[in-house]
C-alpha cells in the first residue's frame, strides 16, 4: 500500500523517488504542487483560480506521473512549470493529454482573464488620467497609454500577439510541437 498525498495522490514506492540525498526530487516537488494546487483548501484560498481543478486518475498515481515527466520535453529545465492551460484554454484538468511544461517567462505572458477591474494588461493611471496598457516580454516593458479602455485592450492585444509568436519562434527548437502550434497561432 502507498501513502495518500492530499488525499488523492497515491506514493508507492518504485523506480522514482520522493527524495533523494534528504532532498525532495523535481518530479515529487511537481507532483505535490499540483495536488496542492487542486485539492489543498489553504492553497486554493490564495490562489482561487485553482477552485475546480482536478487531476486524472493516471496524474494521481505520483510513479505514473514522474515517467511521464521524463518524457516530457522541458522538464528538469530551470525555470520550467507545468501548465495545464496553455494548450487549451480554461482547461481544469492536469492530465497528460492538457499538459506540457512551459518556460515561465511564456506561462505569465499567457494568462488571461480580468484581474481586478479591467482586463488583463489594463489599468488606470490615475496620475496622468489615462489607460495604460502592458505588455511584459521576459524583461522588456511595452507600456502605452490610452484615453479609452477600449484602445488600451487594443493595444494590449495587438502587442501580446507580437510577442507570443515573436517568443514561439525563439522557443521553436525546445519546447513541445504542441504548445509551438498553440503560440505561432495565437490570436
Amino acid at each position: 500500500m502507498g501513502d495518500f498525498v492530499c488525499g488523492v495522490g497515491i506514493y508507492h514506492k518504485g523506480k522514482y523517488a520522493s527524495k533523494v540525498n534528504y532532498k525532495r526530487t523535481k518530479e515529487y516537488q511537481t507532483w505535490k504542487g499540483m495536488l496542492e494546487r487542486c485539492y489543498s483548501g489553504i492553497t486554493q484560498v490564495n490562489q482561487p483560480s485553482y477552485v475546480g481543478c482536478t487531476v486524472s486518475e493516471n496524474f494521481k498515481n505520483f510513479q505514473y506521473f514522474a515517467e511521464w515527466c521524463n518524457q516530457q520535453i522541458g522538464f528538469g529545465n530551470k525555470g520550467w512549470q507545468l501548465d495545464k492551460d496553455i494548450l487549451f484554454t480554461g482547461n481544469k484538468i492536469y492530465s497528460e493529454d492538457n499538459c506540457v511544461f512551459v518556460p515561465q517567462e511564456v506561462n505569465l505572458l499567457m494568462r488571461t482573464g480580468q484581474r481586478g477591474l479591467y482586463p488583463t494588461g489594463v489599468h488606470y493611471d490615475v496620475r496622468c488620467k489615462r489607460f495604460r496598457a502592458r505588455c511584459v516580454d521576459g524583461t522588456k516593458v511595452f507600456d502605452t497609454y490610452h484615453r479609452t479602455l477600449e484602445d488600451a485592450v487594443s493595444s494590449y492585444k495587438s502587442t501580446k500577439v507580437k510577442i507570443v509568436k515573436e517568443i514561439a519562434e525563439r522557443y521553436k527548437e525546445c519546447i513541445c510541437p504542441r504548445l509551438y502550434e498553440v503560440l505561432s497561432k495565437y490570436e
